[in-house]
């Protein structure tokens, strides 16, 4: 969705929002492409035809859960714990410079 998102609005940032909601979950799932269970051909887009995604497996990317309270984190640096596997895999969705990803080294 995040993919789709983006080439719809054409946003140039977003904020990740309600992070302390992922504070409990041992796993964190990302949807990362879907799956025709009768051909086996996956598309890493979201389906237009309803229809279609209907019929289509949600392939996902399994990340290990941070476990930890973020209610009183108000930055990424220097924060604890370590930035989760999660955020990284991010990146290649956004907007942000070089800089602010060598800033991302703590949660």
């Amino acid at each position: 969705m995040l993919k789709y998102s983006k080439s719809v609005n054409h946003y140039t940032s977003w904020n990740l929002t309600k992070l302390d909601i992922l504070d409990t979950f041992p796993v964190i799932k990302v949807a990362v492409a879907y799956k025709d269970p009768k051909t086996g051909q996956q598309l890493d887009y979201f389906p237009s035809d309803l229809n279609a995604l209907d019929e289509l497996e949600v392939v996902w990317k399994e990340f290990e859960g941070w476990m930890t309270p973020t209610t009183a984190v108000k930055t990424f640096v220097r924060a604890n714990p370590p930035t989760p596997p999660f955020f990284f895999f991010l990146f290649p969705f956004s907007f942000w410079s070089t800089k602010k990803k060598e800033l991302l080294t703590y949660f």
